[in-house]
């Protein structure tokens, strides 16, 4: 998968806590899976509660395998929110850069936040990385629509969910 860095993002925007640890999780075992198997399927890190959910990515295209990471987290309930980590490109001041990308998001928030690890790969196979994990900037959240329902001020109860409750 392919994506654009801003050139002139300057300054790394204030990233709730657990967004950001979630994205240099995904990041890391990304790098994890890549060093073991010289690729990685995409992958989904759910973070609900204290429990961490991985789940891979199906699909052909990129244009499936994120129609398939948000169907997968656009919903969840209770979630604190989400990553989507693939080995992607950037496009960089020095061109077409190969990185570990991660971009997910909380509920409720407009937009979600990327990340990546760019490295190299010689004609051997090694990899080296450049680290630190650096932030690329805005992504698409697939959690935007959902709210924390046990807040009556963000819950919308509809008249069938009110039914199905008073069952």
């Amino acid at each position: 998968m392919e994506r654009e860095i801003d050139p002139n993002v300057t300054e790394v925007p204030e990233i709730p806590t657990v967004l950001s640890s979630l994205l240099v999780y995904a990041v890391e075992e990304g790098e994890r899976r890549f060093n073991e198997q010289g690729s990685f399927t995409p992958f989904t890190a759910l973070a609900v509660g204290e429990k961490l959910f991985l789940e891979e990515v199906d699909g052909e295209t990129p244009e499936e395998m994120y129609a398939f990471a948000k169907h997968t987290v656009e919903h969840v309930r209770g979630a604190d929110g989400y990553a989507l980590c693939y080995d992607g490109y950037l496009d960089t001041d020095q061109g077409m850069r190969d990185a570990i990308i991660a971009e997910g998001g909380v509920p409720g928030a407009i937009q979600g936040e990327a990340v990546g690890l760019l490295y190299e790969m010689d004609a051997d196979g090694n990899v080296e990385y450049h680290r630190p994990i650096a932030y690329i900037g805005k992504a698409p959240n697939f959690m935007i629509f959902l709210t924390d329902d046990t807040d009556p001020l963000k819950a919308e109860v509809t008249d069938e969910e009110a039914e199905e409750e008073a069952e």
